[in-house]
């Protein structure tokens, strides 16, 4: 898929980004000792920084597939996330943060399934 994507497509994603990141934080609550709340922190900044990043990013250049089916904001969200994640925890601090770092990494693989599934 190239070109620009409409608005609904790109919170379509970030929902689904949203849903997944808290299914696997919930569902892998006592490895990475996340409380509910956390998951729902994490969960929402994912959701949030893809939405986001997704709504500024969304031109040809950086939707088109380059490698089929993997375009460069594919590969960026994930990055985004992240870093989003990092600057979370300063403000949340976590009760694990070497657990929250483990995290992180894995929602940030996570949102690169999502994105190139969803969009």
């Amino acid at each position: 898929m190239s070109g620009i994507f409409p608005f609904w497509r790109i919170a379509l994603d970030a929902a689904v980004a949203f849903a997944a990141s808290f299914v696997l934080l919930v569902a892998l609550r006592q490895q990475f000792k996340v409380s509910l709340g956390e998951a729902a922190i994490m969960a929402g900044t994912v959701g949030l920084s893809v939405l986001i990043w997704r709504s500024f990013a969304n031109t040809p250049t950086l939707n088109n597939d380059p490698i089929p089916p993997i375009s460069p904001n594919d590969t960026l969200s994930p990055v985004i996330a992240y870093v989003a994640l990092g600057m979370t925890a300063a403000f949340f601090r976590p009760h694990d943060e070497g657990r929250w770092a483990r995290a992180r990494v894995m929602l940030a693989l996570l949102i690169f399934v999502v994105n190139v599934v969803t969009v």
